[in-house]
């Protein structure tokens, strides 16, 4: 039985990491690498693929001076978020018993059930802990992307105002983790309400595959539309009569575009 079934209170801290992919410090990432057994061979290939980079910017044929790069992972590669997967995992051992850390790339969350007063000054302790090792490996946090949530249901929430590096974090009833919307009542309807992107996305292939067979048709709507409508829903597969029309009503308006009857 999860604490809301229970009727426990649990604060979420959603955490942001300022930069987090370009600040990683090569040396240390290499350390920890070290540590983790990935030597020899292997870590001079890492080595080779990190450092002695350097980066420069080309507009209109025109290119910059070349600077040298001193940190960070490359982005859209398959080993650069592994990489610092690698190098932020130890952060899960900086908090306390009964407080959960959750990491997905640079994406962090942090949560805990508060019971009591002692395990907000918990919580709140455990937050510090993370600014330190933050701070410790070269990394920080951007205390205006991170919020606090608190999931609660019947009495009122043991209110308690928490900060990360000197800074009163903001509380939200309702933050996107993964590109999942996540409300303090953990109902679907907050990520379910907004479907109009996926029907703008619609609108368009409307407009410019209106004279395409039925087969591209098909093809683009499951690429671009419900791919984005159906984003995990096995998440949150909505429960709600209005949530679930709001999904179909999109739906409905895709097929009558496949197959070219809108006669319903």
């Amino acid at each position: 039985m999860c604490s809301d079934d229970k009727k426990i209170q649990t604060d979420l801290a959603i955490l942001d990491f300022s930069r987090a992919f370009d600040t990683v410090p090569h040396e240390r990432l290499l350390g920890k690498l070290d540590y983790y057994g990935i030597r020899g061979k292997i870590q001079e290939w890492i080595r080779s693929f990190l450092c002695s980079r350097q980066k420069w910017v080309a507009v209109d044929g025109e290119t910059s001076q070349k600077c040298k790069v001193d940190s960070g992972v490359p982005q859209d590669t398959v080993l650069g978020p592994l990489l610092f997967l690698l190098f932020i995992n130890d952060l899960l051992d900086q908090v306390s018993p009964g407080t959960i850390t959750r990491l997905f790339a640079d994406d962090c969350l942090a949560y805990r059930e508060i019971k009591s007063e002692g395990d907000k000054r918990t919580f709140q302790r455990d937050l510090e802990e993370l600014n330190t090792w933050a701070s410790k490996w070269g990394m920080r946090f951007n205390p205006s992307k991170c919020n606090i949530m608190r999931i609660h249901k019947g009495n009122s929430p043991i209110s308690k105002l928490y900060e990360l590096c000197g800074t009163v974090l903001q509380e939200v009833h309702h933050a996107k983790y993964l590109r999942v919307t996540i409300s303090n009542n953990l109902g679907c309807s907050t990520h379910v309400e907004p479907t109009k992107k996926s029907s703008n996305t619609l609108n368009l292939l409307r407009r410019n595959l209106k004279y395409c067979p039925k087969q591209s048709k098909e093809v683009a709507y499951f690429a671009m539309v419900r791919s984005t409508l159906e984003y995990s829903s096995g998440v949150w597969d909505p429960h709600l009569q209005k949530d679930i029309d709001n999904v179909e009503r999109v739906n409905r308006r895709a097929a009558r575009f496949v197959l070219g009857d809108h006669r319903q």
